[in-house]
């Protein structure tokens, strides 16, 4: 009882989806897994603590579930980066990254076909835009921004920092909360970075600071109306 109730958002999502939209949303991911194992792994943990923090932050069961697939889906786009760039052992150059700060508009573009992700599609297209104006793609800044993808934002940056990259270690969660406190009202919402710092004042919290995907798919093949883990 108690699974369902903390994850009754993800089983809204699967009800509000025809079983052809989830055949869709299936073969998506599964493209992810086979072509980055570990963005697709990000993508996991990403959709499941935004959840969790949208529902924290009060939001809505739909907005939740929202965030939900926005989570699962933000860095679909991926697929189209070239190899070389997506798979790059060493610093980006200023090309490089201008090439994967495609992704969100790429992501948008790839789910225009879901006639009922035009909400998802925005909250995607906005995650990399930044609370003082100097984000991506289009320099939205303070409250033009929408709340779910600022949740997005600092959750999806919160996880980056916490794995490790060819160019870099990872932070623990304890630094890696520093740096995001640090951005607070520069690349991140205030509101957005309390929630995030607040989810893990509770008692679970060293269990889901940074979840992992084991767990993840553990909890949700029992959920979704298929296997993510396929």
């Amino acid at each position: 009882m108690e699974q369902n109730t903390i994850h009754s958002p993800i089983l809204l999502a699967a009800s509000s989806l025809s079983a052809a939209e989830w055949a869709a949303l299936q073969t998506l991911l599964i493209a992810l897994k086979l072509r980055d194992e570990a963005t697709y792994q990000h993508s996991l943990r990403v959709a499941d603590l935004a959840r969790r923090i949208s529902a924290r932050f009060g939001l809505s069961g739909t907005e939740q579930q929202d965030v939900l697939l926005a989570g699962l889906l933000h860095d679909i786009g991926k697929l189209a980066v070239p190899d070389q760039v997506l798979n790059k052992q060493s610093k980006l150059t200023r090309s490089e990254r201008q090439e994967i700060a495609r992704h969100p508009t790429l992501s948008s573009e790839i789910l225009l076909p879901f006639g009922k992700f035009d909400k998802v599609r925005a909250i995607i297209l906005q995650h990399h835009e930044r609370y003082d104006g100097t984000g991506y793609p289009s320099g939205r800044r303070g409250d033009e921004i929408l709340i779910e993808s600022s949740i997005l934002a600092v959750v999806d940056a919160f996880d980056a920092v916490c794995h490790e990259r060819p160019y870099r270690l990872p932070l623990t969660s304890e630094e890696a909360l520093g740096w995001i406190e640090s951005e607070s009202g520069r690349q991140f919402r205030p509101a957005a970075v309390h929630a995030l710092v607040e989810e893990f004042e509770t008692a679970d919290a060293l269990e889901s600071r940074v979840p992992e995907p084991a767990k993840v798919l553990d909890r949700w093949d029992s959920l979704l109306p298929f296997k993510v883990s396929s």
